[in-house]
């Protein structure tokens, strides 16, 4: 039945948009839509999607996205191992001990947050470098928001 009724309602539609007339474009339109187009055509890479980049700058762009990939993942085994040997606050504070007395004043600072860190634990450390991280992606998010609606030209 309500099949029935919507076929119905299809035709009649259909009948009533047969027997408008054909609107034609304005003049000016075909221009517009024709330079727009070309405009595109010739945007530079970095304004097109990625898929539309030529295949040098992709592979380019992958290879740094995987190299950057591997250095993070490989830093963070690395950190975390060394964090789990105590060989890392050990290394910073040779490394800082190398600045003189800048290096006794960065040691003993290191060595109160290595201390504090401890005794808040990493669960709480984690969530801390997330809530930085979120912040900081939201002051992007907000200065992208800001700068489109400067540039903008409406």
């Amino acid at each position: 039945m309500e099949n029935d009724t919507i076929r119905q309602l299809e035709h009649l539609i259909q009948r009533e948009l047969e027997t408008l007339p054909e609107l034609e474009a304005p003049h000016t339109l075909i221009p517009h839509v024709m330079a727009r187009i070309e405009g595109q055509a010739h945007a530079p890479a970095w304004r097109r999607t990625w898929w539309a980049w030529p295949l040098s700058l992709k592979i380019t762009s992958a290879t740094v996205l995987f190299t950057l990939i591997a250095i993070v993942s490989y830093g963070s085994h690395w950190a975390a191992a060394q964090w789990e040997t105590q060989e890392l606050p050990q290394t910073v504070i040779r490394w800082w001990d190398a600045f003189a007395s800048a290096g006794a004043v960065l040691g003993t600072l290191g060595n109160a947050l290595l201390i504090a860190g401890r005794s808040i634990g990493q669960p709480w450390l984690l969530g801390m470098f997330a809530f930085v991280f979120l912040m900081y992606l939201t002051c992007v998010g907000i200065g992208t928001i800001c700068f489109r609606a400067a540039v903008n030209k409406r």
